[in-house]
């Protein structure tokens, strides 16, 4: 059983390079002594600038979480979207990307790899009723996961909401861009 769940939780993180922004990415599991798991993955790839992490997204969204289902390794969170931007040079870093799609109103699924039952998790998860600034890359999976996004750079795409203000959730790591991001910013 074990064997056949780090199996799954392997496979699933490797699905999930892409959210982690890395060329290459290093993904572990490990069990407590309480019997509580927890995921452990490093990226390869740092952002100078919130312009650089956007040119790897496809949509940054202002949006609550409203609701969260486990697909183990992962978490899926329903974001219905409050707000959205497109600061110049959106998606540019990525091949054959579509032009943003998500609109006011409307909702997406984000994947993040870990669950709330984990003693650690890669970045810190989406919480339920909270608001989120999130940039976000498509999950390119197949079936009806194929409309799911990715938060681009694991935990450097999630900024918490103060009004037109955001701050970086994750801070800390090797990411030098400012901490606090303004509207104003992302319109430009």
């Amino acid at each position: 059983m074990r064997k056949r769940l780090f199996s799954n939780l392997v496979s699933g993180a490797m699905l999930g390079v892409l959210g982690f922004g890395a060329i290459g990415c290093a993904t572990t599991s490990s069990t407590g002594s309480e019997g509580s798991s927890g995921l452990h993955a490093s990226r390869s790839k740092f952002y100078s600038s919130i312009k650089e992490l956007a040119a790897d997204s496809t949509e940054v969204i202002v949006g609550t979480a409203t609701k969260i289902r486990i697909e183990a390794p992962y978490s899926v969170v329903t974001v219905e979207v409050n707000d959205t931007y497109q600061p110049s040079g959106l998606g540019s870093a990525i091949a054959n990307a579509r032009a943003a799609s998500v609109g006011d109103g409307a909702t997406v699924e984000v994947r993040q790899l870990g669950t709330a039952d984990m003693k650690e998790t890669p970045v810190p998860l989406l919480e339920l009723k909270k608001k989120y600034l999130l940039l976000l890359t498509p999950s390119m999976l197949a079936g009806e996961a194929a409309s799911q996004f990715y938060v681009t750079g694991g935990g450097a795409g999630i900024f918490t909401v103060d009004g037109l203000n955001y701050s970086r959730l994750v801070t800390g790591t090797k990411d030098s861009f400012q901490a606090l991001v303004t509207g104003a910013e992302l319109s430009k």
